[in-house]
């Protein structure tokens, strides 16, 4: 295969563009329905520039790849979104499932659009036999379609109805459930562009088992947009439980190289307050990690929603890690009760269950 540092042959028939509609996220309105919220981005993988194509060969340069282990394939498709072009003025139609079709905004420069959609009850019924108390997993015989224009750029994404009631997991993903070493440049990047993607050992299955008592997942990441394909991808290869994936928008241009290489790990915290704000009524586990800002950014949701946030579960890559965030946590009560720290999957089953952390 030719160097996709190089490459700009496509097949001249594929206009290149793509859809990536984000898993959609449901909740109950005030009339009995359900608010629909979907986010997606347009972009077009067809051609790699000049500038981008330099990109990509510093990249090769400070991964320090073994030509030898070096799979085109795979990094060809890691970089596929984040060399592609977006277009703004796109209004994508929604199709949903009473047949139903509606527009969202426009897309921005950034290839961005989101919509809120009302999904009626009554379709809800049909489907489940039961609108009122829809179990958590319920969602997945929902999905929403995405069409583009004349162009006919079509993409499409579950829908998942979360109760207003229940217990929700908000998950990091980079070294919480999946290997990523964001501590260490080099790791990091031949773990992102390089290597396929590999789950912490253990966390899938800990995780279904929370998924068997009606937990619902949230997986909220730092991690660029233009990854989602592949975490998607290892989710499900992996046998995480179905969830609502939100990765952080972000653009190649006019972004110095720097932050393009060291991905920096922002966001979440509004993404976090949303779930909040949205589900009020709600109890909330969040599990992330000691390697990046989790602790930190988890401390501050905690003591401002005390009561929806049960617990906070940080997976510590070294015991460093976990005595200096006992003895951090230990200062505010409403921390220490909330803090539980686990090195790996089998210490996260001893402690990650509703029933004991929901006390």
């Amino acid at each position: 295969m030719a160097d996709p540092t190089t490459d700009d042959q496509t097949d001249p028939s594929d206009p290149g563009w793509r859809i990536l509609a984000f898993p959609a996220l449901g909740r109950r309105s005030g009339e009995g329905d359900w608010r629909v919220e979907l986010e997606g981005v347009i972009y077009q993988s067809r051609e790699i520039g000049l500038r981008k194509r330099m990109l990509l060969r510093v990249l090769r340069r400070v991964m320090k790849v073994d030509p030898a282990e070096f799979d085109p394939q795979l990094f060809r498709s890691r970089v596929e979104a984040f060399v592609g072009t977006t277009d703004k003025g796109w209004q994508p139609i929604v199709s949903l499932a009473d047949g139903s079709a509606l527009r969202t905004r426009r897309t921005r420069s950034n290839g961005r659009f989101s919509g809120a959609f009302r999904l009626p009850a009554s379709v809800v019924a049909e489907r489940t036999g039961n609108s009122a108390n829809v179990a958590d997993g319920a969602a997945s015989r929902f999905e929403v379609r995405v069409t583009g224009d004349a162009r006919g750029t079509v993409g499409s994404a579950p829908i998942f109805l979360v109760p207003d009631r229940g217990v929700s997991v908000v998950s990091d993903i980079d070294d919480t459930i999946k290997h990523t070493d964001v501590r260490q440049r080099r790791e990091m990047l031949l773990n992102t562009f390089a290597r396929p993607f590999a789950p912490v050992d253990g966390m899938a299955r800990a995780y279904r088992r929370l998924a068997e008592q009606q937990v619902f997942f949230h997986y909220v990441s730092s991690s660029p947009w233009q990854l989602f394909t592949p975490l998607d991808a290892l989710l499900r290869e992996a046998e995480f439980p179905a969830g609502t994936i939100h990765l952080r928008n972000y653009r190649l241009r006019d972004h110095m190289l720097r932050r393009v290489f060291l991905l920096h790990r922002r966001g979440k915290g509004g993404v976090i307050r949303h779930l909040l704000e949205s589900f009020p009524r709600r109890r909330f586990l969040l599990v992330g990690d000691s390697g990046e800002r989790d602790p930190e950014i988890y401390c501050k949701l905690a003591l401002k929603h005390p009561r929806q946030i049960a617990a906070i579960l940080i997976r510590v890559l070294d015991e460093e890690h976990r005595r200096r965030l006992a003895e951090r946590w230990n200062r505010s009560p409403i921390l220490a009760s909330r803090l539980v720290t686990f090195a790996d999957a089998d210490e996260f089953r001893m402690a990650g269950q509703p029933d004991q952390l929901l006390d």
